[in-house]
């Protein structure tokens, strides 16, 4: 009899450690799992920040126009918001909430970009401000606007020259960079491809790395299209406010 229980103790006690084994390697997978995927969350934490904060040594990264990151830099700064937060709900309805650190980890990038993209938005003039300039504006000349604009980048550093040529208004430089500016359509109530060709043709003579072209009207499709192929800032009425109240930054 004594021999029948130390039997059954000895088997009890190896269930137990079996076990106690089992639920330690489930909580050892579940902790590595973990570590892992917060390494994975904290290099794209990472990579955001070096994206959306250019200092010296983050102006050698670019997005892409079309990522996703540079979509929700465009849009309005709760959208980012919006998907952190689903991903923090999806975690907390998945599993009961056990791996609530993974939606918290991968929300992080977006409740970053939503920061900072709200940051930026709220640095835009009011809507009030905006047709208050484009009221303005149509008592100007195009030099007059030319020079405003002009103004914003000689006090980041640039030189400004006059452009010899009809397809802009001014040259503007600062070391590798050059960039032409044109503002003598920008009453044209509807701007199409051809000034933009004209001006990507001038700044190819002197080799140019970018262009602006103030319009305040309409831009039609192609137009709009060919700006972005070619690097073309079209200046609309909010971006010129933005210059008229010293509020734009300049790369």
């Amino acid at each position: 009899m004594v021999s029948v229980w130390c039997h059954r103790g000895v088997h009890l006690a190896q269930v137990a450690s079996i076990r106690l084994a089992t639920s330690r390697n489930k909580e050892t997978i579940r902790i590595e799992r973990c570590l892992n995927f917060t390494c994975c969350s904290s290099g794209l934490i990472v990579w955001c920040t070096v994206v959306l904060f250019k200092g010296d040594f983050c102006m050698a990264f670019k997005v892409a126009k079309s990522s996703l990151f540079a979509m929700l830099l465009r849009s309005p700064w709760w959208y980012s918001a919006l998907i952190g937060l689903f991903f923090i709900g999806i975690s907390l309805i998945i599993a009961g909430g056990q791996y609530v650190i993974f939606g918290v980890a991968t929300s992080l990038p977006f409740f970053g970009i939503a920061g900072h993209a709200g940051y930026k938005q709220s640095q835009q003039p009011s809507q009030k401000r905006v047709l208050e300039v484009a009221q303005q504006v149509q008592k100007m000349r195009a030099v007059q606007i030319a020079e405003k604009i002009a103004n914003e980048y000689i006090d980041n550093g640039y030189q400004c020259n006059v452009f010899k040529g009809n397809a802009a208004d001014l040259e503007l430089t600062r070391g590798y960079r050059t960039i032409l500016l044109c503002s003598k359509r920008f009453k044209v109530g509807n701007t199409g491809i051809e000034p933009l060709k004209q001006l990507v043709a001038a700044g190819e003579n002197i080799e140019a790395t970018g262009y602006l072209y103030v319009a305040l009207g309409e831009i039609s499709a192609t137009a709009h299209d060919y700006a972005i192929k070619n690097n073309i800032e079209i200046i609309r009425a909010t971006k010129l406010a933005a210059f008229f109240d010293g509020k734009v930054q300049i790369e």
